[in-house]
């Protein structure tokens, strides 16, 4: 790409980011169609062998990673690691 070329490319030129990309991809689903958000399906959060101490004395600890099961065919077919969703989940 010349100098000319890249001083006068606008922001619609570059490719989209990944968070872009993720962004516009509908939402995960099971077999069932149910998405995150459905009443039948759970959060199951998974937990560092110092996170599960803490769960056995009674201490809230924030799982590593959660994956979403729905109830009704038993699948999992998402899971996040975002930290803002797993202190919600907490």
């Amino acid at each position: 790409m010349t100098l000319v070329r890249w001083m006068t490319m606008s922001h619609s030129d570059h490719p989209p980011t990944s968070d872009a990309l993720k962004a516009h991809q509908p939402p995960k689903t099971c077999r069932c169609g149910n998405d995150r958000t459905h009443y039948a399906v759970s959060a199951e959060g998974k937990y560092s062998a110092w996170g599960w101490f803490c769960n056995l004395f009674g201490i809230t600890a924030r799982p590593r990673q959660l994956l979403f099961r729905c109830r009704q065919c038993d699948q999992v077919f998402d899971m996040t690691e975002d930290k803002a969703i797993l202190e919600s989940h907490v």
